[in-house]
Order: C-alpha cells, then sequence, then structure tokens
C-alpha cells in the first residue's frame, strides 16, 4: 500500500511533465471526448425512446396500452431532448469560445512552464497541511475540555473569584476560532502560492527564474498580508459558522414535523452553500491580486473582480478548461494507482507469492488515500493556472507589446492577443511600476 502511493506521487510528477509537452493535444483530446460523450448519450436516448415508442404504439393498436408504458415513453424522449440540448450546447459553446480555448491552452502550458521552473512549489503545501493537523488537534482536545466541564464552573482570575454559567456554550465561540484559523492557513497557502507563480510570471526572462521564490513568496505573506487574509478568512468562517447552526437548528426541529420550516432552512443551507463558495472563489483571486500588487484585501478582491468581469468569456473558457483538465488529472492517476495495485495483488495472490484478503477494500483504502495526495498536487496546479491567468489579463490591460509597455508573456500566448508584440526585451526587468503597483518591488 506504501508502495501503491509513492507510485501515486511518482505518477503526478510524471503528469504533470506530461501537461507541460502534451496540455494542448491533451486538452482538445479531452473537449473532444466530453462532445462525443455527449453525443453518444443523445444516440442513446434517442435509440431508447424510438424502442418505447414502438412498444407503446403496438400496444397502443392491440388496445393493452397501459400509463406505465405511456410514462417510459415520455421518460425515454425526455432524456433524448436533454441530452441532444446538452451536446448542441456545448458544440455551440466550443465553437463560439474556440480563441478563448486556445488562450486556456496556453495558459495551462504556462503554468506547468511555471512549476516546472519552481519544482518544489509542490511540496509547500505539506506545511499547510502538517498545520492543519496541529490545528485539529488542537481543536479535539480544547473541545473535549470543554465538553467535561460543569454548567457553573467556579474561576478565579486576578485574584477575583467568578462564577461562568452555560460554560458549554464556548463551544462555539472555539468552533468559529476553529473555522477562522483554518481558513487562515489556507489563504497563507494560497498566497504564498500565487506570490512565486506571478513573481515567475512578471520576470522577463523566464530563463532567470528568482532563486528561492517559494521562501522568499512565504516571507512576503507573514510580513505584509497576515492582516489580509485574516479579514477574508474571516468572513469564509462566519457563513461556514452560520452553516453549521442551521443544521444544528435542523436536527432539533426535525420532530416537529413542520415541512414549511424544513424547506426553509434547507433553502437558507442552498443560499448560504452557493454563498460560501462566492467568498471563497472571491478570496482566492484577492489573494493572487495581493500577491501581485500588494494591495489590501478590500482593494484587491475589488480589482481581482472588475478584471475578471472585463475578462468573463476567457473567465468560462480557462475554468471550464482547467477544471476539467484537472478533474480528469486527478481521477486518471487515483484510478490507475488503485487499479494496479489490484492487478498486482490478484498476480501475486494467484501465484501464491501472498495471501492477501479483501482485496476491494484494501483498493478502495488506497485510491481515497491516493486522491487525498493527488488532489494536493493538483491543488497547486490549479493555483497556477489562476494566477497566471489574472497575470494575463493584468498584463493585457498594461502593456501593449511595444518596447515601451513589453508583455511579459510568452510569444505563444502574446500572438493569441489582439495586439502583436513589437520586439520585447529578453533580459530580465522588474514589473514595469504603475500608479496601481505601488508594492511591487515587496510583491
Amino acid at each position: 500500500m506504501l508502495g501503491a502511493l509513492g507510485a501515486g506521487v511518482l505518477a503526478c510528477f510524471i503528469w504533470l511533465l506530461v501537461l507541460r509537452f502534451f496540455g494542448g493535444l491533451l486538452t482538445f483530446f479531452t473537449i473532444i471526448a466530453v462532445e462525443g460523450v455527449l453525443a453518444g448519450f443523445a444516440w442513446y436516448t434517442y435509440t431508447m425512446w424510438q424502442t418505447k415508442l414502438a412498444a407503446y404504439n403496438v400496444a397502443l393498436g392491440n388496445g393493452v396500452a397501459t400509463d406505465a408504458l405511456k410514462y417510459d415513453r415520455d421518460t425515454a424522449l425526455g432524456l433524448f431532448i436533454t441530452c441532444t440540448v446538452l451536446a448542441s450546447v456545448f458544440l455551440l459553446m466550443i465553437i463560439a469560445l474556440r480563441k478563448r480555448i486556445r488562450i486556456a491552452v496556453k495558459i495551462i502550458k504556462e503554468a506547468s512552464r511555471a512549476i516546472g521552473a519552481m519544482p518544489m512549489i509542490i511540496l509547500f503545501p505539506l506545511t499547510t497541511f502538517v498545520s492543519i493537523l496541529v490545528l485539529v488537534a488542537y481543536y479535539l482536545g480544547i473541545a473535549a475540555y470543554i465538553a467535561t466541564t460543569p454548567d457553573v464552573t467556579n474561576v478565579s482570575l486576578l485574584g477575583v473569584n467568578a462564577t461562568i454559567a452555560y460554560i458549554k456554550y464556548f463551544q462555539w465561540y472555539h468552533l468559529f476560532g476553529f473555522l477562522w484559523t483554518l481558513a487562515w492557513l489556507t489563504g497563507i497557502n494560497q498566497t504564498t502560492l500565487a506570490g512565486a507563480i506571478a513573481s515567475w510570471y512578471w520576470t522577463m526572462d523566464k530563463k532567470q527564474v528568482p532563486s528561492f521564490a517559494v521562501t522568499k513568496s512565504f516571507a512576503r505573506t507573514i510580513r505584509y498580508h497576515l492582516g489580509s487574509i485574516a479579514l477574508g478568512s474571516f468572513l469564509i468562517a462566519v457563513t461556514q459558522l452560520i452553516r453549521v447552526i442551521l443544521v444544528y437548528l435542523q436536527r432539533h426541529l426535525a420532530q416537529a414535523n413542520n415541512r414549511v420550516a424544513k424547506i426553509i432552512f434547507a433553502c437558507l443551507q442552498c443560499c448560504f452553500a452557493c454563498l460560501e463558495k462566492f467568498i471563497k472563489f472571491i478570496n482566492k483571486n484577492a489573494y493572487i491580486m495581493i500577491s501581485i500588487t500588494g494591495d489590501s484585501f478590500c482593494t484587491a478582491a475589488r480589482t481581482a473582480t472588475e478584471l475578471l468581469v472585463r475578462n468573463a468569456f476567457r473567465l468560462i473558457a480557462v475554468d471550464f478548461v482547467a477544471g476539467f483538465l484537472v478533474f480528469l488529472s486527478k481521477a486518471a492517476v487515483s484510478v490507475g494507482i488503485a487499479f494496479g495495485l489490484y492487478a498486482l495483488l490478484q498476480y501475486t495472490n494467484a501465484q501464491g507469492l501472498t495471501q492477501t484478503q479483501f482485496i476491494g477494500a484494501v483498493c478502495i483504502l488506497v485510491w481515497v488515500a491516493c486522491w487525498m495526495i493527488v488532489s494536493g498536487f493538483f491543488g497547486v496546479y490549479r493555483m497556477a493556472i489562476d494566477t497566471i491567468f489574472l497575470c494575463f489579463c493584468e498584463d493585457c490591460e498594461r502593456n501593449d507589446g511595444s518596447d515601451e509597455k513589453p508583455y511579459y508573456m510568452s510569444p505563444d500566448l502574446a500572438a493569441l492577443t489582439s495586439v502583436k508584440p513589437q520586439g520585447a526585451p529578453q533580459i530580465a526587468t522588474v514589473p514595469v511600476k504603475t500608479a496601481k503597483m505601488t508594492q511591487v518591488k515587496k510583491s
């Protein structure tokens, strides 16, 4: 099992190398495969609808048509229409966004180059993972102390005796602190990764990447941006705490058998779940912009949001292509490792080399562990893609490819923009300082 997990780590590095050189081909193959699957489902549901329709017409002619046959016919027709609409809409999206999909492919390849230039960036999330483990252990320990404390407790503070009633309600305070700190650690991880990737992008000569980029980005994050990250993580923690309170109230009201209350709480859960995802999206892009410009959280969030709104169609293409490619990569590596372990154990059992019991359970456990490892690897890759995309959008708006304002993007990516580069210098320089980028030196 440990060997399989080690093979999963090695497979992640190999897969990232494959994406660096064959990312474009794999992305276009993925898009074509998705369209083929949707078209296949449409054809299958069409044949199923024809079969159900023929069966219903025969039964109708014999006078034995039933509501069940009619229901099957209508269901098959609905599935056929749905699959056809999805396949058609996806095909139209590919045609309409073909240029932006090409930009997405180039950005994915740029992210692969950035990670290839800083391979140690893959290991940085391990520090966040260890910190989260320590935080969870601390939370569980203090929660156990609070849970086993009497409701009324006499304490002595600075020589003054006091009585604390209902101390168990401090569980909510402790839970909020846990959620806030968890989001804060995640924000530090995202800002550090974004800062390292941004330092690679805003270097004119990509062969002269700043040394110890990840370490320097982490130092800048700790020195300048902890307050901004604390504000963003506070918003996430408040939303998550509200969701926990709603779940708590739902469980206590479950015995009331009030359907109206259940519907209201379900709608509230859905709304706050969407709000949490939206805040996480805003926070991630704000952290990226903080790492680029050094602005405060609110300023960076507004700048990033306005930048994404102005590049909405590019965002749709990049988000869809990158999200699906990362999911496919995670599934391919984790499932491949689990299947390889299953085949190996079957072979060793057949040869009498091992006597492994419950091979399926062992492989499922390895698949879950491998999925977690792969998610950490490709989480860095997805963060790199998002950072490169925001840097690309900012680069397009600040520069025009002339000698005075050269692009910092690669020539392949610059060739896809509306203004072609006009002989950008090939020496390493500091990013162009503008009024909006006054703190670029420390970012």
